[in-house]
This record gives C-alpha cells, structure tokens and sequence, in this order.
C-alpha cells in the first residue's frame, strides 16, 4: 500500500509538472508570437505610412508635373508620365500581393494559435483556472489581432480608393490635354492655310502691279513717241509726208489708247492694299537721228525742187 501511495503521489507530481511545463512553454510560444505579431503589426504600420505618404508624394509630384506643363507638352511627355504612371500602378499591385500574403500569413498564425489553445484546452483539466484563463487571455488576444488586421484592411482600402481617385484626376488631366493639344494642332493647321493663302495673294498683287508698271513703261514709251512724232510733224507741215506723220500719229493715239483702258481696267480689278510703289517712269528715249534724217529729206527735197 504504502509503495502504491507513492506511485500515485509520484504521478500526481509527474502531470502536475507535465502540466506547469505545457503552460509555461504555451505562455513561452505565445508571448513570442505576440511579441512577433506586435513587431510585424508595427513594421506593418510603418511600411503602410511609408507607401502612403510616398505615394501621396508621388501622385502630389506627377501632378505639379502635369500642371506646369500645361502649355508645352507633347505626345512624348504624356507617355513619359503614362509609363510613370503604369510603373507606379505595377507597384501597387505587388504592395497589395505582398499585404494579401502577410495576411494570410496573420491569418495562418491564428488559425496555429487557435488549434494549439484547442488542444491545450482538451489536455487541460477543467479544474485548471489558470489554464482557462491564459485560454481567455488568448481569446482576447486574437480579437485584438482580428481587430487590428480588420483596421489594417479598412486603412489598405482607403489607401486604394486614395489611389484611384488620384489616378482617376491624372486620366482626367491627361484627356483635357490630349484636348489642347489637338486644338493646338488645328490652330496651327488654319494658321498655315491661311498664311499660305496670304501669300498667294500677294504673288498675285505683285503680278498685277508687274503687269502695270509694264503697262505703263509702254505707255510712257508710246507717249515719248507720239511727242517725237509730233514734233517731226510740225517740222515737216511743209512736206509731203505729213499725211503719213498723222497716220503713224494716230495709230499709236489708238495703241495709247488701248493701253489707258488696260491700265483702268487693271485699277478697277486690284487688291485693296494699304500703298502701292510708286510706278517710276522710264527714260523718254530722243529719236534725234529720225529728225535728221527728215530734216536731211527736207533739204534733198528743197534742192530738188532749185
């Protein structure tokens, strides 16, 4: 009896001792991974504060940048910031696998958590107190968790719905300067079109008034001629050629003519310009020899006559 009384007192010690070491190494484990989720809650939170306030300055920087460059851009510009842009959505999108990962990650932990306190709960007497109140400070210790990874969801969400906003404004601001710039273009398009008309017509005015300074040197030139003609005429009254004089004479009063009705006609189909050249006119040339030799034909006649 008394070696029996000894056994049982021995065993009693034993699961006592199996038991105070299970909760110590229990408590162990899980002040470690609470300490280990705290460090990677706060790294966490750290790491969402850095992307945050970067991509806020990102999104801040690329929109200053498409602000100032409002009135100078160009198409290689705009697919400069639209790469940018891919690059930074790229980014997210591994920010958020790599959140999506690190919860699942919590959520693995948990779950480890809850099936360990399970099997720690089923190996504990109901007796234990102690036990069941490390049951519940774990209990309280995953709502905690839950809570704070639901907080960091609500917090990842609002950092996306931030980023699509931003995202949405740069789209926007890309489009009303697509906008501009094709307004630019057409601008630029009418711009030549109406410069180029601008031209033409002045090689037709220049053409014009080519055509009337033409006119009127033979004008002048005609003018010059019909004096000199007349001032042989009324050296020649006495002789026989003043009939084919006045012939010539009037030929080219009609040649003068026809020239004074082109010049009219010329006047009345011009641009309306603000001044025009000044038409210079031609040297009159002299027709000396001419008269010399109608004066020279006057005294042949004269000594043919003695």
């Amino acid at each position: 009896m008394s070696n029996t009384v000894v056994n049982l007192s021995m065993d009693e010690n034993e699961s006592q001792n199996f038991f105070t070491n299970l909760t110590n190494t229990m408590s162990n484990e899980n002040d470690k991974n609470h300490d280990e989720r705290d460090v990677i809650l706060n790294e966490r939170e750290i790491i969402l504060n850095e992307r945050e306030i970067e991509n806020i300055n990102k999104t801040n920087e690329m929109l200053e940048r498409v602000n100032s460059n409002q009135k100078t851009i160009g198409h290689n510009r705009f697919q400069q910031k639209i790469d940018e842009l891919e690059k930074e959505i790229a980014k997210d999108t591994l920010y958020k696998k790599e959140q999506e990962m690190k919860l699942n990650l919590f959520k693995k932990t948990i779950s480890s958590l809850q099936t360990q306190l399970q099997q720690h709960s089923n190996l504990e007497r109901p007796s234990d107190n102690n036990n069941i109140k490390l049951i519940e400070e774990q209990s309280e210790r995953i709502k905690k968790l839950t809570l704070e990874i639901s907080n960091v969801k609500l917090e990842n969400e609002l950092l996306n719905n931030k980023l699509d906003t931003e995202l949405l404004k740069i789209s926007q601001q890309n489009t009303e300067n697509t906008n501009i710039v094709k307004k630019y273009d057409s601008l630029k398009n009418e711009y030549e079109t109406l410069n180029k008309n601008y031209q033409n017509k002045i090689n037709e005015f220049n053409k014009e008034v080519f055509n009337k300074l033409e006119l009127q040197n033979k004008l002048n030139f005609e003018l010059s001629i019909k004096e000199n003609l007349e001032n042989e005429l009324t050296l020649l009254k006495s002789q026989s050629k003043t009939i084919e004089l006045e012939r010539i004479i009037l030929d080219k009063d009609l040649v003068i003519e026809t020239l004074k009705e082109q010049l009219i006609e010329m006047e009345n189909n011009k641009f309306n310009y603000d001044s025009i050249k000044e038409v210079k006119k031609p040297i009159t040339p002299s027709i000396q020899g001419r008269a010399r030799g109608l004066t020279n034909t006057t005294r042949g006649l004269k000594n043919t006559r003695r």
